[in-house]
């Protein structure tokens, strides 16, 4: 890594759709993403480091899809994605199209991705937030039944366990904001999460005038670090003696962006 930005000229995408695809960098060191229901892989060493992209099949139809789903890679080469269902924009109009509860998780820790299906979350939601919590499990929030309007709004946290597979009704929100399209969920030092912002382009926009105010999961044990202690990049770090763990995990707490949690975990 040299901290420079080249083209990958031999990397066509023209064959994908154009709206948010979701990339991730997989264990191998390859970028792993998908645009819709198609995967793929991008090896930006090939060719004389003009990169290679290559077709890694596609998600079956009834699962998350659209642009509308989120996702997050809640532990190292594990992406959960749920929701969703549409492939257009609140400002472009289209088809009207009631979302999706479908759930997956998609392993790329091997030479090629794996896909399973989960059981299928409490709501249908389009535009909501998957963030991982400091347990390591997720909680989605925010979204709608219609896209980005007020029909079917979520106002609860869903939690989805990653041991397990399968969800509960987390906290519920008091201040009866919808939080859909550019809405944003952070996961805070406390453990917490602030959710806020969302319906942009429309008559309920949010995200310029309030943040709801921080949504209190559950209360977890943890160690943290005093104020003046920070870890550089590359700077060796020894964790402090932690009776009784079994992993440390390491998360960047603000990342998200058209309800696609772009902090990776490292543990």
């Amino acid at each position: 890594m040299d901290s420079t930005f080249r083209l990958l000229n031999s990397v066509d995408t023209s064959g994908l759709g154009p709206l948010y695809p979701r990339n991730r960098v997989a264990p191998d060191g390859r970028l792993f993403g998908y645009s819709d229901l198609s995967m793929y892989y991008v090896d930006p060493n090939a060719n004389s480091r003009n990169g290679s992209i290559t077709l890694a099949g596609v998600m079956p139809s009834d699962g998350p899809s659209g642009v509308t789903s989120t996702d997050v890679m809640y532990a190292p080469g594990k992406v959960l994605r749920c929701g969703g269902g549409a492939n257009t924009l609140p400002e472009t109009g289209g088809p009207v199209i009631q979302a999706k509860n479908a759930a997956a998780v998609i392993d790329i820790n091997g030479a090629t991705p794996i896909y399973k299906k989960l059981p299928s979350m409490p709501a249908s939601l389009h535009w909501a937030n998957a963030t991982v919590l400091a347990d390591g499990n997720v909680v989605v929030t925010g979204g709608s039944l219609l896209a980005n309007v007020m029909n079917g709004v979520n106002y609860s946290a869903l939690l989805w366990k990653a041991g397990t597979g399968g969800w509960a009704q987390g906290a519920t929100s008091l201040a009866n904001r919808a939080r859909l399209y550019h809405s944003v969920a952070l996961l805070l030092p406390d453990g917490s999460v602030l959710s806020g912002g969302g319906g942009a382009r429309s008559a309920i926009e949010y995200g310029r005038r309030d943040l709801l105010p921080t949504i209190p999961i559950q209360q977890l044990g943890r160690v943290r670090a005093q104020a003046d202690d920070h870890i550089q990049p590359w700077q060796h770090f020894l964790p402090p003696e932690l009776p009784g763990a079994s992993r440390l995990g390491c998360r960047d707490p603000a990342g998200d962006v058209h309800q696609d949690e772009l902090s990776d975990p490292q543990q």
